[in-house]
């Protein structure tokens, strides 16, 4: 089974979505590792001007650069948006080709697994 995202009409949407729009990833955030010098954050945003489709998301942030950041290696699943933007994506357009749930969530667990491990790499986290 496919899962489908149907946008519901509802009073006030404009107003709704504008919040939203400026919302979607504070709301969402979840430090994973890190402190005051650098972290890794995962996530669930709304379409926005980055991807045009719901999506899960893992960042990092460094207060010193970070060697290797721009190749942090190969995801299971989803892309890196480097150098635009410190982080990984994986689109709900590609998770919903997997066909049962259980698959689903496989792919959305490799996304996160893989992301996050080459990230304490590349951070140097111990």
């Amino acid at each position: 089974m496919k899962a489908i995202w149907k946008p519901q009409t509802i009073p006030f949407q404009d107003d709704l979505n504008d919040t939203l729009q400026q919302q979607h990833h504070a709301a969402q955030f979840i430090a994973l590792a890190g402190g005051i010098s650098q972290s890794i954050g995962i996530g669930w945003a709304i379409p926005d001007g980055m991807v045009k489709e719901p999506y899960y998301y893992l960042s990092f942030w460094s207060e010193k650069p970070v060697e290797n950041a721009a190749d942090p290696g190969q995801l299971i699943a989803g892309e890196w948006m480097l150098p635009d933007w410190n982080g990984a994506v994986l689109k709900h357009s590609e998770i919903i080709k997997e066909k049962t749930a259980g698959n689903q969530h496989q792919l959305v667990e490799a996304f996160f697994k893989s992301g996050i491990s080459k990230l304490m790499n590349i951070l140097e986290f111990t």
